[in-house]
């Protein structure tokens, strides 16, 4: 059977010693081709299908997410096995795990058929109670485990913090249940299921309109049926006074010198792409370094960790200044610092954070503006740097910030967006966003970073 795939380079081999500098680190990760149909056919799917019926899904979301829950089961083979969890703010197991027989089956569908809205929103216990289900087994051979939770809303009762949150995940995806969500509508927390799915070694799905519940709910099933690959890790050694940034987006655990991002999981052949930022301080003074880089994951239906062999990459510092980047390094890199950037506006705007959005703006944008200036196929993308601090200044309506977001999400993680109606691209958005006009050349954004915030709210230039 094929092993996963890595490759890691650094965009530079030389620094300047005295100076700031920063390195950019590529990691390339490729799933192994799936095996061969028989094989993967002996692979059973324990499943727990989590739907939230609090109130705020009365109407047409509820009934969109029944009939997304029905082709779901429906899709199941007779072997594999189901659960069916329910929250408002009470959480109810309504089906035991059992194997999808047609009388199980008709069983679970007449249970999602029954359902109605309640009240508030118990949302980690809804997904705890799902996971521990999964978990009453004990370890099996063979057999890949999913949590699947649909919800419109933010939780509200239970734990909410969304680091503890993204804890539990992570715990529960060592042990080898992960989770993927769907985020319905407009009000769904997007902080808290992307805690749940980025750190559960799933993914993160949204379904605007009722009829694309169905839509990402039916192609997650059949990417869980050509996942090889599960629980893909990265892990990274590196100096211990080096600042590293994951511009990707991954969520990472850091100790001194080292770092584990998580990257979830691969269909076959599927690829993963990592751009990592690494700043070294003038005061830097060790002349080569290495930066190493492994990747640890799992065959779906296995416990066991495998790991591929060890790359490195080395950074020499001296006297004379590094060579240009070349044109496709600084697309690489420009385009992963813009996904950063979009991630890190939306949820500051979405917050009211307008002190912190000008700290990011002080820290971060200059900086990109710097590295498209050379090349003129990127100064598209430095205008739209330029636009996005702009109408950030402003609460951005939630929707946009929500468009905007998963489509630099997608990209970075280089996922599909299931959803069959495609969206405009993510700049359309910033000029729909706001109910009147701001300026947006760089001269008043600049002036507007250099202001004292005005802690009433923002102030804007018209």
């Amino acid at each position: 059977m094929e092993n996963l795939k890595m490759k890691l380079r650094l965009e530079r081999k030389t620094a300047l010693s005295g100076a700031t500098n920063d390195a950019f680190l590529f990691v390339e990760v490729e799933a192994p081709k799936a095996a061969l149909e028989s094989k993967a056919e002996d692979l059973v799917l324990e499943l727990a299908l989590v739907l939230d019926v609090s109130g705020s899904m009365a109407g047409l979301p509820l009934e969109a997410a029944q009939a997304a829950a029905r082709r779901f089961v429906s899709g199941l083979r007779e072997k594999d096995r189901l659960t069916l969890v329910v929250f408002d703010s009470h959480v109810k197991k309504l089906c035991a795990l059992q194997s999808m027989t047609a009388s199980h089956r008709q069983d679970v569908i007449a249970a999602i058929n029954r359902l109605e809205a309640g009240s508030m929103t118990d949302l980690h216990g809804g997904w705890q109670e799902a996971a521990n289900t999964l978990l009453e087994g004990g370890p099996g051979e063979e057999t890949a485990r999913r949590v699947v939770l649909l919800s419109d809303g933010h939780a509200n009762v239970g734990l909410t913090d969304r680091a503890r949150l993204g804890e539990q995940a992570r715990e529960m995806a060592s042990r080898g249940v992960y989770t993927t969500c769907v985020g319905i509508g407009d009000g769904y927390s997007t902080e808290q299921l992307q805690a749940l799915a980025e750190h559960g070694g799933g993914r993160l799905h949204d379904a605007e309109r009722p009829h694309e519940i169905v839509e990402v709910v039916m192609a997650e099933l059949c990417e869980v049926l050509r996942t090889t690959a599960e629980s893909v890790r990265l892990e990274l050694g590196f100096p211990a006074r080096a600042h590293v940034t994951c511009l990707s987006g991954y969520p990472a655990q850091f100790v001194e010198g080292a770092a584990t991002f998580q990257l979830g999981s691969l269909v076959s052949e599927g690829k993963r792409e990592a751009v990592l930022r690494l700043r070294f301080s003038d005061r830097f003074r060790e002349q080569d370094v290495r930066i190493q880089g492994a990747i640890r994951w799992r065959r779906p239906g296995e416990a066991a960790d495998l790991i591929t062999d060890e790359a490195s990459a080395c950074l020499s510092f001296g006297p004379e200044t590094p060579r240009p980047r070349t044109k496709k390094d600084s697309k690489k890199i420009v385009n992963a610092l813009v996904a950063h950037l979009v991630r890190a506006v939306t949820e500051l705007n979405r917050a009211l954070d307008w002190r912190g959005l000008r700290r990011l703006a002080r820290r971060e944008l200059l900086a990109a503006l710097e590295l498209c200036e050379p090349h003129k196929s990127l100064h598209p993308q430095a205008d739209h740097l330029v636009q996005l601090f702009s109408a950030a200044r402003r609460p951005i309506e939630e929707r946009s910030r929500k468009e905007m977001a998963l489509a630099n999400y997608k990209s970075a993680r280089m996922e599909n967006d299931l959803r069959h109606e495609q969206r405009p691209e993510w700049p359309q958005y910033l000029g729909a966003s706001t109910k009147s006009s701001i300026s947006n050349t760089i001269e008043d954004v600049k002036q507007w970073m250099n202001e004292e915030p005005n802690r009433r709210g923002p102030r804007h230039s018209t």
